[in-house]
């Protein structure tokens, strides 16, 4: 290590996640460029960080919806805006199943009780009327003060 950094990176994965960047520059650029960095006047190393951050937030996704809209849309613009293929389409993710988790996130779950008595109903808001002297209407006291 040289002034907190190391200076070598496994040249496979550093290969990778170039390959990866070039193929998607006009994202990876872009989004660079809205942190305020630009990554063509990096040291590499710091460049190599960045891209593996974006990398792996970009590897992310909340749904599977989610995932299907970016690489749909991302499908359509390299194909109509770069006039090339998009190389990182997946397709329509799987869904998940319990036994694609290797913890056991499902140990804690309580089934449900069919015979325990059922939720209560609905209980619309309290009103609330800041000009009055009681904002709540009665169901609680007035502020203090």
């Amino acid at each position: 290590m040289a002034h907190g950094r190391i200076c070598w990176t496994p040249g496979n994965a550093a290969r990778g996640l170039l390959t990866w960047a070039i193929d998607l520059w006009p994202y990876v650029n872009g989004k660079a460029l809205t942190f305020g960095l630009n990554l063509k006047e990096m040291d590499y190393s710091d460049m190599l960080d960045v891209i593996h951050y974006l990398f792996e937030e970009d590897s992310t996704f909340t749904t599977s919806e989610h995932l299907e809209t970016r690489e749909g849309v991302r499908k359509k613009l390299y194909a109509e805006l770069y006039e090339r293929e998009y190389k990182y389409f997946r397709g329509k993710p799987s869904s998940s199943s319990a036994s694609d988790f290797d913890d056991n996130s499902f140990e804690d779950l309580t089934p449900v009780d069919p015979i325990k008595p059922p939720t209560k109903g609905y209980v619309p808001p309290t009103d609330f009327d800041a000009s009055r002297p009681n904002p709540f209407g009665g169901v609680l006291d007035a502020p203090l003060g």
